[in-house]
């Protein structure tokens, strides 16, 4: 399940221009950012903390597959 979830997330690396004009981020070598609707999504549905509209995105760690 989790998996699924992740597979069905849009992770986005590089610069990012945050909504409503809040700025640009340059996403660091291992990490990738999520939306603002997407975060909103995991904090508040799959994670069950309250709704907040000033959310601007997440980074998250890349993870590393391991071989073998």
């Amino acid at each position: 399940m989790v998996q699924q979830v992740e597979e069905s997330l849009k992770f986005e690396t590089g610069i990012i221009k945050l909504p409503e004009g809040n700025g640009t981020l340059v996403v660091p070598k291992g990490f990738h950012y999520l939306n603002k609707e997407q975060s909103n999504y995991v904090l508040a549905t799959l994670w069950g903390n309250p709704e907040d509209n000033t959310i601007l995105g997440m980074l998250f760690p890349i993870k590393k597959k391991s071989v073998g």
